[in-house]
């Protein structure tokens, strides 16, 4: 879902006259913590051969959510990462509850190998709604389950992407727009 609140983000950017060359003007803090979360998080796919990785493997989805709270936090001065730390921290949430596993609902859906789950049905506690069980029907594209801090996730980088495009208040216009072009004259007062 979060690929495709991107995806969705930029189109719906260029619809309304955004411009692609806002990124490189938008100063985000941190960005390389993004980019080490997404290796970390992919990580057991490229190191499941290795022998000596396995033991930390089972941890490098919680590990990949630290570090992107970790970057939320250093961005938070923009309104929308405010958005995506509650929908990451939900997340790291269940794991750290649930001992490392997401509860799912059971949908005859294929799940990734990258995060371990339990069984939605066999949870009795109303902390199992933090986990997957919104189900996106199998006529969507990419039909699948996902959270709520996987939605709140999702429209957060809707939101960044629009608000960084379009340059718009709502992610904090002072830090993506460029130094104004405005002529200014001194005033001297009435003589």
């Amino acid at each position: 879902m979060f690929m495709e609140a991107m995806i969705i983000g930029l189109v719906f950017g260029k619809l309304r006259g955004g411009e692609i060359g806002n990124f490189k003007v938008g100063s985000i803090k941190g960005w390389m913590l993004m980019v080490l979360a997404l290796l970390v998080q992919f990580s057991p796919l490229l190191l499941e051969d290795i022998q000596w990785v396995q033991a930390g493997l089972p941890y490098t989805y919680i590990a990949s959510l630290l570090i992107l709270i970790l970057f939320f936090i250093l961005n938070v001065d923009k309104k929308v990462f405010w958005i995506l730390f509650v929908g990451t921290f939900i997340n790291l949430l269940v794991m750290i509850l649930y001992k490392n596993k997401m509860p799912i609902v059971a949908g005859g859906f294929h799940v990734n190998s990258i995060i371990q789950y339990v069984p939605f049905e066999d949870l009795k506690t109303w902390t199992k709604f933090f986990g997957r069980w919104m189900v996106i029907p199998k006529l969507y594209f990419l039909p699948g389950i996902i959270s709520i801090g996987d939605l709140l996730s999702s429209i957060g980088m809707f939101w960044l992407i629009q608000g960084i495009m379009l340059k718009n208040k709502f992610v904090g216009r002072k830090v993506f727009t460029k130094r104004s072009k405005m002529i200014r004259f001194r005033y001297n007062g009435n003589k």
